[in-house]
C-alpha cells in the first residue's frame, strides 16, 4: 500500500519526481517540502437523456474542486503544510473510454428520490449526479446558465474519505449549499489515504459495462 507519511526521512513516496502512480490508484498523495499534493485521475460519463456539455461540466467540477479542498492544514508533527489539488478529468465518450482504476464521475437522470447525488461507497470510485444540475449544450444554455457543482464535490469528498459534516458553511453538509472545507477535514483525508480508490467502477451487464451502482450518504 502507498501512504505519504509527512516525515522528513520518509523516502521516495515524497519525492515529486517519483509521484509515479505504482499501485494503478487513481487518487493519491506526495509531497514536497511543506507542499502535499493530491493527485486525481478520472473520467465524466454522461448517462443520462440529457445533450450535456461535457467539457464545460469537466472544467467546472475541477475548479470547484480545487477551489474548496486546497488549504493549509497542521499534522501531529505541529509544522502547517499546504494541499494542492492536481486533478485530471477527462470526458468519456462510453464506459470502454474507462479505465478500471479511474475515478468517474457519472451524470444520470433524476430518479426522483430527493438526493441530487450517491458515492458507490466510501472511499469508492463512483459519484452519480443529477444532469439536471449541469447545462446542456446549446447556445442559450451555453451563454445564459452556468453548472451547478455543489454535489460533485460534495460526493468527491466521500471518494476522498470524508464523512458528512452538522456545519451549514461546509461543502460536506448534507443538503448544503456553501463550498467550504477545513483544515481538519484535510488532516483526515491524508488519515484516509489507504482507504481510498475501493471497489470497482463498473458493472457487466448483458455483455456491456454500466456504471457501478450507487448508495445514498
Amino acid at each position: 500500500e502507498k501512504y505519504v507519511s509527512l516525515s522528513p526521512y520518509q523516502y521516495g513516496a515524497n519525492n515529486p519526481v517519483n509521484n509515479i502512480d505504482v499501485n494503478g490508484d487513481s487518487i493519491w498523495y506526495t509531497r514536497n517540502g511543506d507542499i502535499v499534493t493530491m493527485y486525481v485521475t478520472a473520467k465524466i460519463f454522461n448517462n443520462s437523456s440529457d445533450n450535456i456539455n461535457m467539457a464545460r461540466a469537466a472544467k467546472d467540477i475541477v475548479s470547484d474542486i480545487k477551489s474548496t479542498y486546497e488549504g493549509k492544514f497542521e499534522w501531529s508533527d505541529n509544522k502547517t503544510y499546504n494541499l494542492k489539488v492536481d486533478m485530471d478529468l477527462k470526458v468519456a465518450t462510453s464506459m470502454k473510454d474507462v479505465e478500471n482504476s479511474d475515478h468517474l464521475f457519472v451524470l444520470a437522470d433524476s430518479d426522483s428520490k430527493g438526493a441530487r447525488g450517491a458515492t458507490s461507497m466510501l472511499g469508492g470510485k463512483v459519484m452519480t449526479l443529477a444532469s439536471s444540475d449541469f447545462a446542456n449544450n446549446n447556445w442559450l444554455s451555453n451563454n445564459l446558465s452556468y453548472n451547478k457543482t455543489f454535489t460533485a464535490t460534495h460526493e468527491f469528498g466521500h471518494a476522498i474519505g470524508l464523512s458528512h459534516s452538522q456545519n451549514p458553511f461546509n461543502i460536506m453538509k448534507q443538503g448544503g449549499v456553501v463550498h467550504n472545507s477545513n483544515s481538519n477535514q484535510r488532516v483526515i483525508m491524508l488519515q484516509q489515504q489507504n482507504n481510498l480508490n475501493k471497489g470497482s467502477n463498473y458493472l457487466e451487464y448483458m455483455g456491456r459495462k454500466i456504471p457501478y451502482p450507487y448508495i445514498h450518504y
